[in-house]
């Protein structure tokens, strides 16, 4: 509490917003939640604003202690499925020859080859803060183009040659030592915005994280350390568990040494959601996170308010004046947005839109309040989807019917029946004798 400003009206409570009306700090009481991620103040009626700290801003402190707990909260479903493949393919083994090393190579293949795929699933997963984003196999396959330089010589060399021992051999200790280099600066690329062709060349992963300086070098350093335990533990526990239930025995060997590698794939992750700044992976707002985090607004709005405020906001939305009035970050935010829209990434327009309390009116055309619209609606956020649609369908431009389309489908899909009647039978006498007409007509029968 003695590091958090308190709310204005509740001296005992910390504040989680700022109003941009009376700028007076609001706790969760004082506060009103409205629709599309947005705020109200319950003194004034005005817009308010989540508090948030950059992610840079926290301490190292925090970040090891999140790391360290990834594996037992957040991680805990991808260690449990993990655990449990690897456990079973062992077993199976020991079932298909219990008496015979046969298949010790096979089971590794699999082993590494289900590693390397669940690593750049923690990987992209703690990257996008644990949301769930549509495109994952796209990134999944970036994420193996980026470091096939490294897995696959590597699997060539067990199948042919058979399991490496590290001893002597200098060529198998500057292979592990360019790996330790190049993975994880390779997974750190692949989950960046960017094409498929430019994670396939190492001199275009090493030249996109060179923004990342020092950082660069402690991520390294701690693959190395964590790498090296991982190894460690996995010697210690494999050959030394003696359990006799059917895999439970191989669950316990496994898990140890799963756990450590957890952390290791989460601490990679960690770097791109924490300095995407720097990776120019999106504005500085969307790499912060609210001050409280699991502060809820319930409070209410102040009614009397609500008329002005809805009319300079309204006001404010035409001409060259108001365009010119939007702050220079909400403006290059807006182009990121647009070029997202334009490339059909619509989960990340969608993140960035979202990470931003409020926008001016006139910043998207009806275009991309559909296309923001539509990604909402894909993501489970029908509340936000249809405040974009009533938005854009209130400027009633060319994009009204397609607005009116997708809203009637929402509606629908929502079980709102009559509302969606009323949204075709609109299209229908709008625009009459018209393709979207037809369309309406064909979903009213």
């Amino acid at each position: 509490m003695s590091d958090l400003a308190p709310c204005a009206q509740h001296a005992d409570v910390p504040a989680g917003w700022r109003c941009d009306g009376c700028q007076k700090l609001l706790c969760g009481a004082c506060t009103a939640a409205g629709v599309s991620n947005q705020f109200y103040c319950g003194v004034c009626g005005s817009l308010a604003k989540r508090l948030m700290i950059a992610r840079t801003a926290r301490p190292r402190s925090f970040w090891i202690v999140e790391t360290l707990a990834y594996p037992f909260k957040q991680g805990l479903p991808f260690v449990a499925l993990m655990g449990l493949f690897l456990a079973i393919v062992g077993f199976g083994a020991k079932l298909i020859a219990p008496d015979s090393h046969d298949l010790d190579t096979p089971v590794l293949v699999v082993r590494v080859l289900a590693m390397v795929i669940y690593t750049l699933l923690v990987v992209d997963s703690t990257a996008r803060g644990g949301q769930r984003e549509s495109g994952a196999g796209m990134r999944l396959l970036r994420g193996l183009a980026a470091t096939a330089v490294v897995w696959l010589p590597g699997l060539a060399y067990v199948y042919f040659v058979g399991v490496p021992r590290l001893g002597g051999d200098g060529i198998l200790w500057l292979f592990l030592a360019l790996a330790t280099i190049y993975l994880p600066i390779a997974l750190v690329a692949s989950v960046n915005d960017v094409t498929l062709g430019d994670v396939t060349s190492p001199w275009k992963v090493f030249a996109m994280l060179g923004p990342l300086g020092v950082r660069g070098v402690r991520l390294v350093a701690t693959v190395a350390v964590l790498g090296a335990a991982t190894i460690q533990i996995a010697k210690a526990t494999g050959g030394h568990v003696q359990i006799a239930t059917p895999l439970v025995g191989d669950l316990v060997a496994v898990l140890p040494a799963l756990i450590v590698f957890t952390i290791l794939a989460h601490a990679i992750g960690l770097y791109p959601h924490i300095h995407g700044e720097r990776l120019h992976w999106g504005a500085a707002e969307t790499f912060s996170d609210p001050l409280l985090p699991r502060a809820q607004a319930t409070g209410q709005r102040k009614l009397s308010e609500v008329l002005t405020t809805e009319k300079l906001t309204q006001g404010s939305g035409g001409g060259s004046s108001a365009s010119t009035s939007v702050p220079i970050e909400e403006r290059n935010d807006a182009r990121r947005i647009a070029e997202l829209i334009k490339g059909e990434n619509l989960p990340r327009a969608l993140r960035l839109y979202e990470a931003r309390p409020t926008w001016n009116p006139a910043t998207f055309d009806d275009r991309q309040l559909l296309a923001l619209g539509k990604a909402a609606a894909r993501s489970k956020k029908p509340e936000l989807a249809l405040a974009l649609y009533a938005e854009g369908i209130s400027r009633e431009g060319r994009g009204v019917a397609q607005l009116l389309i997708a809203q009637g489908q929402l509606f629908g899909e929502l079980g709102r029946a009559a509302e969606s009647r009323a949204a075709y039978h609109k299209v229908i006498e709008l625009f009459p004798n018209s393709d979207p007409a037809k369309i309406a007509q064909r979903a009213l029968e």
